[in-house]
């Protein structure tokens, strides 16, 4: 097998996911941009406006001899909106931060959901082994959000 097939995989299966995510009120449709780099990341936002979702590329360490190898995959997925501006109160701030995470977890859900069954050939077979979320504000230019780091086993 390709030493970087888990890696080739899990890069197409994030320029690939496309979902909606509600949070009762609004309905997000979910259509990330893949990023290298912060300015990189920053120049695709420009002209962006609403809720954005930010698949960072996937990078892998092995470990291990030719013969038997373990790889660990990492990436981040950012999800952002505008911030607020001279228009930001606490209430509003708490709403927008609420919404975003209602975004984070119907991602981190299916995610989930699909390394962990067989439906989807594209990462069956990795293990999501770890997930730290980050609150972010003045991100890429403005962007205010949560950051979500994710290592696959």
């Amino acid at each position: 097998m390709n030493r970087l097939q888990k890696l080739l995989k899990l890069t197409d299966y994030l320029s690939k996911l496309r979902m909606t995510a509600s949070d009762g009120c609004d309905t997000v449709d979910v259509e990330p941009i893949m990023t290298t780099a912060q300015a990189d990341a920053t120049s695709k936002l420009a002209h962006c406006s609403g809720v954005q979702v930010l698949f960072a590329r996937p990078e892998e360490n092995q470990t291990g001899n030719s013969d038997y190898h373990r790889d660990y995959i990492g990436t981040a997925i950012f999800v952002l909106e505008k911030g607020l501006g001279l228009d930001k109160t606490m209430d509003l701030e708490n709403a927008q931060y609420r919404k975003l995470l209602i975004v984070a977890d119907a991602i981190l859900g299916k995610i989930a959901d699909d390394t962990s069954g067989n439906d989807c050939n594209l990462v069956s077979g990795l293990s999501l082994s770890s997930v730290q979320i980050t609150p972010e504000a003045s991100l890429f230019g403005g962007w205010s959000g949560w950051s979500i780091e994710l290592s696959f086993e």
